[in-house]
Order: structure tokens, then C-alpha cells, then sequence
């Protein structure tokens, strides 16, 4: 039997044990823990190998994807307005795209269920030169009207 054979057995026979070691290890000694992760990081950061990796688009860097992402809905919000049509809300987080005569489905196929979906349909706007039949809408407009048949909450 191998070395490493017989440690993962002896784990499995006394992990309660173990687990509750560690534990109580890691609440006394929180300094050490510190300082021993500040080394592995200041490590990973010297060799390069930090998990957050520049996202390049077109020549383009971006920190990370989700910056890419933000700026990619901040030139589509931009272009169709910064506020919802119905009631002005103008907080970028609850804003959508709403499709005016409600055929979101012509416009193509994405990944899933057959149409475009978040980033998916920003990047679909821009490269369609952002077609018309397109407005601003918060979350709730947008699904009021979608519940109540193309009619707004607000405006029964």
C-alpha cells in the first residue's frame, strides 16, 4: 500500500476528528493564516498566475469580463436612452431592452431558447447597427407589460 494510499484512508476514518483540528487551528491562529495567504498571493501575483486575468476585445483591455460586459451595455442603453419609457427609473441595473411590438423572436437565435439573451443581445444590437422597434424599459414595466399584454401597469 502506498503512502498516499494510506493517508487518504486514515482521513476518511478519523475526518471528523481532522476537520475539527483544523478548524479550531485556523481560529487560533488567525495571524498566521493571514500572513500565509498574503505570501501565496504575493507569489501568484510575481509568477502571474492570478485567477483575474485582463479580458482583450478588439485591441481593447478590459480588468475583467464583467467590465467588458458594463461597457458593452452602457453603449446600447446610450443609444436607445438612459431611462425607462414608462417611468423614468434611470438606474443602469434595472433597465432591459424592451421589444415595442413584442417580437423579441425576430430577431434571430441565440444560445438559449431560441432568442438572445443579456450580453448575447447587446452585442446583437450593436452589430445589427441597433435596429428600431427597440426602447428602454425597467424590470418592472418590462414584465408588466409582458403580463398585462402589452399594457404597463402604470398606465391602466
Amino acid at each position: 500500500m502506498t503512502r498516499k494510499k494510506r493517508q487518504q484512508l486514515y482521513y476518511q476514518k478519523h475526518k471528523e476528528k481532522m476537520c475539527h483540528y483544523a478548524r479550531e487551528w485556523a481560529k487560533n491562529n488567525k495571524d498566521k493564516r493571514h500572513i500565509a495567504r498574503k505570501k501565496r498571493y504575493l507569489k501568484l501575483k510575481e509568477l502571474g498566475l492570478l485567477k483575474t486575468r485582463p479580458y482583450i476585445v478588439g485591441g481593447k483591455i478590459y480588468p475583467t469580463k464583467k467590465s467588458y460586459n458594463s461597457d458593452i451595455k452602457k453603449q446600447v442603453f446610450s443609444h436607445y436612452g438612459i431611462k425607462c419609457f414608462c417611468c423614468g427609473e434611470n438606474n443602469l441595473s434595472f433597465l432591459n431592452i424592451d421589444h415595442i411590438n413584442d417580437n423579441g423572436r425576430e430577431h434571430g437565435t441565440g444560445k438559449k431558447n431560441g432568442k438572445y439573451k443579456g450580453v448575447a443581445l447587446y452585442r446583437f444590437l450593436i452589430k445589427n447597427n441597433y435596429p428600431t422597434g427597440i426602447q428602454t424599459a425597467c424590470f418592472n414595466c418590462n414584465m408588466g407589460r409582458r403580463i398585462n399584454g402589452g399594457i404597463c401597469p402604470h398606465k391602466t
